[in-house]
């Protein structure tokens, strides 16, 4: 900040088309690494060289990253709000993010040797150790994305969030019908590359063409209540704060989280981000966990063979993408609603689950009930970050978005460790009843907020 010319209103930026076409650009990077490279082709190259054990090393890395994500956010966070760096974060996670996925193309240079299990393990190690800091950097670099969510009007935050939502499902369901009808044997293996290793490098030049493009999200910008004889005080303040070494930002990042406990005895606008956040933790991570599990469910149920596995995907995808569209409708004409809305989503997301527990016998009922939950995730998933974006004290964005992702880490964590128990007590299609339970708390803390 060089003087009074550069202090802006948070307003400013719902008419920045620049600012919002970077913020915005950032779903297609996100969405790119996260669901089709991370999340579809990963999974392949990892059968490769692991084909009898991959799903529980799965399970085990994405449990890693999922609770080192949960534990080290919201100190990150807080830091990046001393520092008043989320831009600059946002751009070193997200290049940190593409160089690691880049790295993954070594794996086939690597020695084959094969361990008694058929695991080829100099190349599964490897990937796995790049997936557990790939994931982490990606999600650092989601956390500074929804914390500038707070640098626009109020108003708009709950229809950015859809918009952005439905350009990332948008590419994620391209990307997906991409790789389901083009010939499985293009591209061809070349220079040693596998075809999975081709395709991740196909859409890593995607994700990295798009980078650009998120230089133009918004700095940091003054808050609204900074008033004009305020400012050359909060000016010296902000040069003091830039000028703070990472260990000094640490310390007081850490201050910052201690006093956000202490305020929740004293300040009703953080005990209502509190009680957001715990309802959050039960209803999200219900539609998170049946997202993730939704083509081990099926195949615990229906013979399903890899064909069918695609379609039911596509459909899943399709049906998120007509939620977000839905919403956007919505919110066009519900103004300032988003709680009820919530509580009517989470209303769904009980009936679906009830319909999924008593006719799973039935594939066309299972699959009618599991896009119901597809559609309702995708919209409550937007009005969820959006409502946290009006919620959160405008001084510690990324603190307040810290905790979000990191609630939202926590719970799929969590119920990923009990449901990957329970093929050893029960059957694994008893996730639906399990979704329903995990979720009944949700109501009482909409019951508080309310």
């Amino acid at each position: 900040v060089r003087g009074k010319k550069e202090i802006k209103s948070l307003n400013f930026v719902k008419n920045n088309w620049k600012s919002l076409c970077g913020w915005t650009c950032f779903s297609i990077v996100f969405n790119v690494l996260n669901t089709i490279v991370y999340g579809t082709l990963f999974a392949k190259i990892q059968q490769e060289y692991d084909p009898n054990g991959y799903e529980q090393h799965f399970s085990v890395i994405n449990t890693i990253t999922t609770f080192m994500s949960a534990a080290i956010l919201p100190i990150l966070g807080s830091i990046v709000d001393q520092q008043k760096s989320m831009k600059t974060w946002l751009i070193i996670t997200e290049i940190l993010g593409l160089i690691i996925t880049y790295c993954f193309l070594f794996a086939d240079f690597l020695p084959d040797d094969k361990d008694s299990n058929g695991r080829t393990t100099a190349p599964s190690y490897y990937i796995e150790i790049l997936y557990v800091f790939g994931i982490f950097f990606l999600r650092t670099a989601v956390m500074c994305n929804n914390a500038m969510l707070g640098f626009f009007a109020s108003e708009y935050r709950v229809g950015l969030s859809l918009f952005a939502n439905f350009i990332g499902f948008g590419v994620n369901l391209v990307g997906l019908l991409t790789l389901a009808f083009v010939p499985s044997n293009w591209p061809t293996n070349t220079w040693g590359l596998s075809v999975n290793m081709w395709w991740l490098l196909i859409f890593s030049c995607i994700a990295l063409a798009s980078f650009p493009l998120t230089l133009l999200s918004p700095q940091n910008i003054i808050d609204d209540y900074i008033s004009i004889n305020e400012e050359n005080e909060h000016l010296n303040d902000l040069s003091q704060i830039s000028k703070k070494s990472f260990i000094q930002c640490l310390k007081l990042g850490v201050k910052s989280l201690i006093e956000t406990a202490k305020s929740l005895k004293s300040d009703l606008s953080y005990r209502n981000v509190l009680y957001f956040l715990l309802a959050y933790l039960f209803f999200s991570t219900a539609g998170s966990i049946y997202t993730i599990y939704l083509s081990t469910f099926f195949l615990s149920l229906f013979d399903l063979d890899t064909k069918e596995l695609s379609k039911l995907n596509l459909y899943y995808k399709c049906s998120m993408v007509g939620g977000v569209i839905i919403g956007l409708v919505a919110a066009s004409f519900i103004k300032n609603k988003d709680l009820i809305l919530l509580v009517l989503h989470n209303i769904m997301f009980t009936g679906a689950f009830i319909c999924l527990c008593i006719f799973n016998d039935s594939y066309t009922l299972s699959l009618t009930m599991s896009l119901i939950v597809g559609f309702t995730y995708a919209w409550n998933m937007s009005v969820s970050r959006g409502l946290m974006a009006k919620l959160m004290p405008q001084s510690k964005q990324t603190e307040m978005m810290a905790f979000y992702s990191a609630f939202t880490y926590l719970g799929i964590g969590v119920v990923s460790l009990v449901y990957s128990a329970i093929p050893q007590f029960l059957d694994a299609a008893t996730l639906p009843f399990l979704m329903l339970i995990y979720m009944l708390p949700s109501y009482f803390f909409f019951f508080i907020l309310y």
